[in-house]
């Protein structure tokens, strides 16, 4: 009899004679692991025992470590210091205390933990099969069709490059960037949102807000979600038609060219600047991965289609398909290496239903000059995302979320 545990499986022997989960009876069937260090409730639970019926994404916690993390996530809110306000250039900034919720001694431990479940994830992957034409080939990896890698002249990657420099530095001077994932957490990594001059459409603000998007993780509420919010909106940017010059354009427009040829029929419409909705930087500031995440479509992971390129450091791209159900063995993880000069597309199944990653490979030397080569050390990763098309939230509508991602049903949040 197998025992389900986290993303890996364990054997149970029948002589199995100790006891597990609220129920206090001995393992069966289908088990799920919590992962509260200091669990007091048997560890081990039954699926049906916690209320499940599937094995859920990501960090799981029993009944009584989840009561546990909330209380103390409670006293640690209650213990936060008011923001300060200051003027910067005349733009209005909040200027948080140090929060309790994001201590360095937290963040470092919660990153090499990150780290570990990644590599023993990389080592299990199967590596992802493309054709000539840069598509997957949809035979040999049918979970992840809609994965694309394309491989820019150098022309045009020297463009995007260019234009990527000019988002970063204007979020930077104006102190816009914001935490990749969440103001609370602190990790280091941040991003920012820039969208086109108007002379390439009406995107923005408010074409955001008025399709439905959230502007946060979709798992977040309360507090969270809302300095969340605030904070990604706030890191939002309007591009001058003197930053975006005609190479830049000639760029996006060659991109788009190249998207299109790669995409499934119903998403080729989507491949055109006029549905370029945003151009998102992604630094990694030293940090030598990312976790992997599904991109929620009507939260801070907005597009229909989102291609990535790669600014600066060689990373490993996971891409982890769905989980069905809790007998489902398959979803065994993809990889693919993506340099500098190189983007990935994300479209159909490969971004409605894989959580997606990256692994930065570690330096091979401790030296000076290898920790402080930003040219070369991946750790100091930055890739631009840009995000095709709006996702609806109403039945009926061309890409209504639900129908593009029928997982979103099945999640917690």
């Amino acid at each position: 009899e197998r025992v389900k545990q986290g993303r890996g499986m364990a054997e149970s022997s029948e002589s199995d004679c100790e006891s597990y989960c609220i129920c206090g009876e001995r393992a069966h069937g289908e088990m799920i692991a919590c992962e509260g260090r200091r669990c007091v409730s048997g560890r081990w639970f039954h699926l049906s025992c916690v209320g499940l019926n599937r094995l859920p994404r990501g960090e799981w916690l029993c009944p009584s470590c989840s009561d546990k993390a909330k209380r103390r996530a409670a006293r640690a809110r209650e213990e936060v210091v008011p923001a300060k306000r200051r003027k910067v250039r005349n733009v209005e900034e909040y200027i948080p205390e140090e929060d309790p919720r994001s201590s360095p001694l937290k963040v470092k431990s919660a990153e090499r933990q990150s780290r570990t479940t990644l590599d023993e994830m990389l080592a299990s992957a199967r590596p992802a099969i493309f054709r000539r034409s840069g598509a997957v080939d949809t035979r040999a990896c049918p979970e992840i069709a809609g994965l694309a890698v394309i491989d820019l002249d150098a022309e045009t990657f020297a463009a995007l490059t260019s234009l990527h420099d000019v988002i970063v530095r204007r979020l930077r001077r104006d102190r816009r960037l914001t935490a990749w994932a969440g103001v609370a957490e602190g990790d280091g990594r941040q991003r920012g949102y820039a969208f086109l001059p108007r002379s390439f459409g009406t995107f923005g603000k408010a074409r955001l807000a008025e399709a439905g998007v959230a502007f946060h993780a979709a798992a977040k509420t309360g507090r969270d979600a809302a300095e969340d919010e605030a904070a990604n909106w706030r890191s939002c940017v309007r591009l001058k038609e003197a930053e975006v010059q005609d190479h830049h354009r000639a760029a996006l427009t060659r991109v788009a060219a190249a998207l299109k040829k790669l995409l499934p029929p119903k998403y080729k419409k989507l491949a055109t600047t006029a549905d370029l909705e945003a151009l998102q930087p992604n630094l990694h500031n030293g940090l030598d991965h990312l976790p992997p995440h599904l991109d929620h479509p009507l939260n801070d992971g907005f597009g229909v289609i989102i291609l990535t390129l790669c600014v600066k450091g060689t990373g490993n791209i996971l891409v982890v398909p769905e989980e069905k159900d809790a007998a489902h063995k398959s979803n065994r993880p993809y990889f693919f290496e993506a340099k500098p000069g190189q983007a990935y597309v994300l479209a159909g199944p490969a971004r409605n239903a894989c959580d997606h990653g990256v692994v930065c490979p570690l330096p091979s030397t401790r030296s000076k000059a290898a920790s402080t080569n930003l040219a070369t050390d991946s750790r100091h990763r930055e890739s631009l995302n840009l995000r095709f098309g709006i996702h609806s939230n109403r039945p009926g509508r061309p890409f209504y979320a639900l129908d593009e991602m029928p997982i979103l049903k099945t999640l917690d949040f």
